[in-house]
């Protein structure tokens, strides 16, 4: 008997995405209906032809997609796939960033900030896009979101003393005028350049895909000159090496119990396609006792491919990137797992297994996997802990140990714990040395902002710094 008339439905929409110029992209989705749809993919609204660079992609499980051969970045913008057969039609849309390391897209600020649709489902408890009232700004905004109010935050929060700082942004404490909630405000800054890494964060944090208690969470955003403005859960506890380096006792059972908290939120974030690519002890902070928060999110990426991966830009701490990143080549959760490693070494050490005082030494240390266990500082430590580490430091991301297999690893069993607890560690003051290296490196980079927060129906704010590193307005 012949199955029943279906019309397309998407049970796995399209995902923006990323890639590097040169590199293949594949953007893809889940589509069933009775009998088997039909499909066309539309680039800025014009038909692509299911030739050249260009391939349609049917595989099993329903799984549609587009395949682009040497990407150009000609090739960014709106991509749509139609899906369609004699009970009826659907779509949707996914926005296609490309990336080119050598050199800035010739591309408009216009082109960059075209409107994406939004990923966020309705019923999403996290984060509800608020409405703008039907108002409309008489400026062309550079971010077009449905949840992004453009609007100063000032009017509905006060803003107190700065929690962090880095590359892009400054993250103040921010009082609700209206009931007194605290929150922390993350104030980035940017320009035609550095737009993406804004919204990339904003795309993430409403993905509906980071409802994890130990990631922060979104609850409003604001768009005005020069600032995009996310007020989230406030997080304002010590930092992963400031706390550990000041505890008056330490043993490898500590460090477990930090390791294994962030293994369990990365394997929350790998299995929803998610990966953090900037795990580093700035961006791990305590919230309560002994929980702590991964923070920031402007690096993450959506994998739509775990097996395949994807190519992404280089902003995080050299020292804490695997080799993938790089040497630009496809990102995986296993990368993440990398840092994980980075930072078990060196909480039990108290020094970076890949840290020189030359940075192109530091490179070629990762690049090329090199690195050794000190032979003093692991003396004590138990063979379990340094298979764990050996087990993250494997060239082929493919092959290192996965978030998932780390919780299952022998030294995170609790029948080992009698061992973790006999292994003492007199690091405290080296670690201290390390936090402070790390800091005073980070402060290099700080993004210079006036702060100055001035809505798109006002005039532009003039910054009276004059310097040419401090272009801030």
């Amino acid at each position: 008997m012949p199955n029943k008339p279906r019309a397309p439905v998407f049970i796995e929409k399209l995902q923006n995405l990323e890639v590097t110029v040169g590199k293949t992209a594949i953007i893809d989705c889940v589509c069933e209906g009775e009998p088997e749809p039909d499909v066309d993919w539309y680039f800025e609204g014009n038909l692509i032809k299911d030739a050249g660079r260009f391939r349609y992609l049917f595989e099993k499980d329903d799984v549609i997609g587009l395949e682009i051969k040497k990407v150009t970045v000609e090739d960014e913008g709106e991509y749509k796939c139609v899906a369609f057969n004699k009970s009826g039609e659907v779509s949707c849309k996914c926005e296609l960033l490309v990336n080119d390391p050598n050199k800035k897209s010739e591309k408009t600020e216009e082109s960059k900030s075209k409107k994406v649709e939004s990923s966020v489902p309705k019923e999403n408890k996290i984060f509800t896009p608020a409405s703008r009232a039907g108002k409309k700004s008489k400026v062309k905004l550079p971010i077009e979101r449905a949840g992004i109010k453009a609007e100063n935050p000032e009017k509905y929060y006060e803003f107190g003393e700065e929690i962090g700082r880095g590359k892009f942004s400054v993250v103040k404490e921010a009082i609700s005028k209206k009931n007194g909630s605290k929150y922390a405000a993350k104030i980035i800054k940017f320009d035609a350049d550095s737009l993406k890494f804004a919204i990339r964060e904003y795309d993430i944090m409403t993905s509906g895909k980071m409802g994890h208690s130990q990631l922060v969470q979104l609850h409003e955003a604001y768009l005005v000159r020069k600032y995009l403005i996310l007020i989230m859960d406030l997080c304002d506890g010590k930092t992963l090496l400031d706390f550990v380096s000041h505890k008056h006792a330490l043993t490898e059972d500590d460090v477990a119990g930090y390791i294994r908290q962030l293994c369990e939120i990365l394997a929350f974030m790998h299995s929803n396609n998610l990966v953090h690519l900037d795990v580093r002890p700035t961006n791990i902070r305590f919230s309560s006792g002994r929980e702590i928060k991964l923070l920031d999110y402007n690096s993450s990426r959506m994998v739509a491919n775990k097996k395949a991966g994807e190519v992404v830009d280089v902003i995080g701490d050299t020292e804490f990137c695997a080799p993938e990143m790089l040497r630009f080549e496809p990102v995986l959760p296993g990368s993440d797992m990398w840092s994980v490693g980075v930072i078990m070494y060196t909480l039990l050490s108290g020094i970076s297994p890949f840290y020189y005082e030359d940075e192109e030494q530091v490179l070629i240390s990762v690049q090329k996997v090199k690195w050794s266990f000190d032979k003093d500082a692991f003396a004590t430590i138990t063979s379990e802990a340094k298979d764990f580490i050996s087990k993250c430091f494997v060239r082929i991301p493919e092959m290192r140990l996965s978030a998932e297999e780390a919780l299952k690893h022998n030294w995170l069993k609790s029948d080992y714990a009698r061992a973790r607890k006999a292994s003492t560690l007199k690091i405290q003051q080296t670690l201290q040395q390390t936090d402070e290296r790390l800091f005073s490196e980070e402060e290099e980079d700080y993004v210079v902002a006036s702060l100055v927060f001035k809505t798109y129906e006002e005039e532009e704010y003039e910054s009276p710094e004059v310097s040419d590193d401090s272009d801030d307005e």
